[in-house]
This record gives C-alpha cells, sequence and structure tokens, in this order.
C-alpha cells in the first residue's frame, strides 16, 4: 500500500529518525562493511563499550533491496506514525547510507 504524506509530516518523521537514531546510535559512529555473507549483504553497526552492536543490515537480491532494522526500533516507528513512516525511512536511509531501500523488516 502507497501512503501519501505532506511535507510538514515528512519533516516531522525525518527529524524524529533523525533524533532517533542520533540519541540512541551518534549517527556519525554507525560503521557499515559487507557482511561474511557476500557483496549483496551490509552489516551496519556501532561500538559500545567494546561490544558490536548490530542496527541494520541490507541485503540486495534480483528483486529488492532489503533492510533489516534491529533493536526494536521499527516498532517504536510503527507506534509513533502507523505506516507512514517507511517511505521517508527509505529516503533517509539512502541519503545518509547510499544504499537504496525497497522493504523494511524488523
Amino acid at each position: 500500500m502507497k501512503y501519501i504524506i505532506t511535507e510538514s509530516q515528512f519533516d516531522t518523521i525525518k527529524n524524529y529518525i533523525n533524533t532517533t537514531f542520533d540519541t540512541i546510535f551518534d549517527i556519525d559512529n554507525i560503521m557499515y562493511e559487507p557482511s561474511d555473507e557476500g557483496e549483496d549483504e551490509w552489516n551496519f553497526y556501532v561500538y559500545k563499550k567494546g561490544e558490536m552492536k548490530m542496527i541494520f543490515t541490507w541485503v540486495e537480491n534480483e528483486d529488492n533491496s532489503i533492510l533489516k532494522i534491529y533493536g526494536g526500533v521499527g516498532e517504536m516507528l510503527d507506534d509513533e506514525f502507523g505506516d507512514i513512516w517507511k517511505e521517508t525511512f527509505k529516503d533517509w536511509f539512502m541519503e545518509n547510507f547510499g544504499k537504496p531501500v525497497t522493504l523494511i523488516k524488523y
């Protein structure tokens, strides 16, 4: 289902996403690299207290580019915005990490 959102809603959601990820993970410290599974899968993570904490896994296949979000953030965004956050999040992810997203899982 495709949602139409206003520019104001888009800005509100984008600001919320930026604040959430910057507060939880410090977005400038999110690292990413191809996973051991191959070039079409990338892991996004941060190190906290010497431990690697996985944030996203991005996978590209023939039909889709899928982003798996860890840590309950997807559910939190659902609670706050329903399903309308997903299109904004896809744009935000492309802007910040240069990877297209067609499907979000969590």
